[in-house]
Parts: C-alpha cells; structure tokens; sequence
C-alpha cells in the first residue's frame, strides 16, 4: 500500500514539475511567437496598399498617356536642361519604335495563338471552339496570367464533355504553345 502511494507521490510530483516549468515558459515561448507581428503586419499592409494603389492608378495613367501622349513629350523636353533635350527627344523616340514593336509583336503573337487554337480546338471537336480561341488571343496579350486565363474556360468544358476530350486539350494546348 505504501509503495502505491510512493509511485502515485513520484508521478503527482513530476507533473507539478512539468506544469511548473511549462508555466514558466507560457511568456517567453507567446513573447517568442507574436515577436515582430507587428512589422510584419506593417509589412504585409504596405504591400497590399501598394499593389492598391498601383492597381487603381496605372489605368488612369494609361488612358492620359495614350490621349496625351504628344503634349507629355514637348512638356518634359522643356523641363530638361537645354543641352540634354537633343539627346532626350531621342530617346524618347527610341523607346516609342521600341514599345510599338512590342506591342505589335504581342499582338502578333496574340493572332497566332488564336488560329492555331481554332484549328486544334477544331480538329478534336471541342465545343465552343471559336470562342474559346478568341478569349484565348484576347487574354495571351497579358504576360503569366493570360495564358491561365485562357486555357481555364476550355478546361471546364472539356471536362463536361469527357477525360478524354480533356487530354486532347492539353495535347492541343501543348502544341500551340511550343
């Protein structure tokens, strides 16, 4: 009876000790865990802010660049010192034959995708073929995104149709994007 309650004593005592040392370290074990939440709350707040920002005025911008584009290039050649505004028009012009062959390439490139599309949508009898290749030459012009974008509605109906029509989409896909 008396070495029952000698192991019960040993067990009761070691978890006193447990609890106590667990209750020591509840504060620095929390302190530890919520240590820089705030900074990274802070953080987290200025990236969404930023993303914000850029998301709502990047259009508005666009849309006063392309309606005045012609006024922003003789505004900001007068700001720039005399001796630098040969070599600033320029520039200017450069980057303008340089950003309008980009985008006609990309536009190129759009056009392509969606014939090819059509043709392979076409080919393995995917219903809404035309359309989804016109969304698809739409939404290529949009870098990473686009091409998601794309393929997302064609992958829905490819899978109401049958697995099978969904691997000839992923072959057509594959193709036309090498």
């Amino acid at each position: 009876n008396i070495t029952k309650y000698t192991v019960a004593s040993n067990f009761y005592s070691q978890i006193q000790d447990y609890l106590n040392s667990l209750a020591k370290k509840i504060p620095s074990m929390i302190s530890d865990y919520f240590n820089g939440f705030g900074s990274k709350v802070k953080n987290i707040a200025e990236t969404v802010v930023n993303v914000g920002v850029f998301i709502v005025t990047t259009p508005f911008v666009l849309f006063f660049m392309l309606k005045d584009g012609h006024r922003f290039k003789d505004f900001s050649t007068k700001i720039v010192p005399p001796k630098f505004r040969k070599d600033y028009h320029d520039l200017l012009d450069k980057m303008s034959v340089q950003v309008g062959s980009y985008i006609q390439g990309q536009i190129i490139v759009s056009l392509c995708i969606g014939v090819l599309l059509f043709i392979g949508y076409s080919i393995i009898g995917l219903d809404y073929g035309l359309i989804l290749a016109c969304i698809a030459a739409v939404t290529s012009v949009v870098p990473y995104i686009g091409p998601t974008i794309a393929i997302s509605p064609a992958i829905i109906i490819a899978l109401i149709t049958s697995p099978i029509m969904l691997l000839k989409l992923i072959v057509v896909w594959t193709a036309v994007q090498f």
